[in-house]
């Protein structure tokens, strides 16, 4: 099978070797392709994990949008930004 992958992301991970002959021995019986699977997956897991109440994963599909936490390296580019720059002075030879 052949996957429209005009609207998608790549995302590279690391799997062990077991896992990843257990996903390759469900594909061939599932007649589908590894890629198909673990998207499935992925999508079956975390419908599974927004069912919990308790799960991170809850407001996955709120219409809010996400705001990226502040890291201390952001803070300090934002105070150097701010700091005039002095030029030097140029002394006449």
């Amino acid at each position: 099978m052949v996957d429209n992958t005009e609207n998608m992301v790549l995302r590279t991970i690391y799997l062990p070797k077991d896992l990843d002959q257990t996903l390759k021995a469900a594909a061939v019986r599932g007649a589908r392709s590894k890629g198909e699977l673990i998207r499935d997956l992925i999508l079956t897991g975390l419908n599974e994990k927004r069912k919990d109440p308790q799960s991170y994963f809850v407001e996955w599909k709120s219409e809010k949008k996400s705001v990226r936490p502040s890291s201390p390296k952001a803070k300090v580019v934002e105070k150097a930004k701010a700091k005039p720059v002095r030029k030097k002075a140029v002394a006449a030879a």
